[in-house]
């Protein structure tokens, strides 16, 4: 059985982002920049160590509604490690994934929970 055919475990993979979030803490040396939205709670401020042109780490501190905490854990594990280059087109990809644009998947990497997180926007963006 593929796991990420299953709704109920990518709803915990979900869940266990937003109780848990990975690489949420402060790095007040770091660079950031904050993002908030008007229409929610989140105000967060990411925070990024690069250097010779590497994503080396990435933090994040604020509060946020369930999936955008669980997308920016999720967006951390997958930007750490990449190229300056590498990233900009991942995080270019996702926001016109969370935008309902036309996207390259494969620059997602298979972050199913991801994609999931679309379809969850999908939702409250046009309900059934």
């Amino acid at each position: 059985m593929n796991y990420f055919d299953d709704p109920l475990f990518l709803r915990q993979l979900i869940m266990d982002h937003y109780e848990h979030p990975h690489n949420k803490r402060e790095e007040p040396d770091y660079p950031h920049k904050q993002v908030s939205t008007d229409s929610c709670i989140d105000d967060l401020t990411i925070q990024a160590r690069i250097k010779d042109g590497v994503v080396e780490d990435v933090a994040f501190i604020g509060t946020a509604c369930t999936i955008a905490t669980a997308s920016t854990s999720m967006m951390t594990d997958l930007l750490i490690g990449k190229t300056v280059t590498e990233a900009q087109a991942i995080i270019t990809e996702y926001n016109k994934m969370i935008h309902l644009k036309d996207y390259d998947e494969s620059l997602l990497e298979g972050q199913l929970p991801l994609k999931m997180l679309e379809d969850k926007l999908i939702e409250f963006i046009v309900p059934p």
